[in-house]
């Protein structure tokens, strides 16, 4: 299939720099929370103090009686919760949000809602908690900053 022209696909993003302004936020959060700790565990693995290991750890892991145990234990156990999750709650989810998207379900807009309000009333908790700590008037931030200086 060919392109229309003009379509340059991703060098038509550097025609556009907004694109990459709004995507740079979500990309740095993604790097500093799950890239930076994935490296940081790497290396953990591959060293032993200062000096480098290599696959040693390993070998002591899969090998020593005193480790492999518990290893295998919590190898099983972690693929025990992804079977439980994987042929449970998964088709459970996807069954009931097939349910509430009927036509024929009596009161789903009730259902949806009851399921939906939990999720945004915990925000809305968070939002005025934070307004009652920055506010003015009666908040702690105020007189905490003014104390500090």
């Amino acid at each position: 299939m060919t392109r229309p022209p003009g379509n340059r696909g991703c060098l038509n993003m550097f025609k556009r720099p907004h694109i990459l302004v709004f995507l740079a936020p979500a990309v740095i959060v993604y790097t500093l929370i799950m890239i930076l700790p994935l490296f940081g565990t790497l290396q953990l693995s591959l060293f032993r103090g200062e000096a480098f290991s290599g696959l040693d750890n390993f070998r002591t892991l899969l090998g020593d009686p005193r480790w492999s145990a518990s290893f295998w234990n919590a190898l099983g156990n972690n693929l025990w919760f992804f079977i439980v999750h994987m042929l449970v709650q998964n088709p459970v989810g996807i069954a009931l949000a097939a349910l509430l998207s009927s036509n024929r379900l009596r009161g789903a807009a009730f259902y949806r809602t009851a399921i939906f309000v939990p999720t945004v009333l915990s925000f809305v908790i968070v939002g005025f908690v934070w307004k009652l700590i920055l506010s003015p008037l009666w908040g702690s931030h105020p007189i905490c900053s003014m104390r500090s200086g």
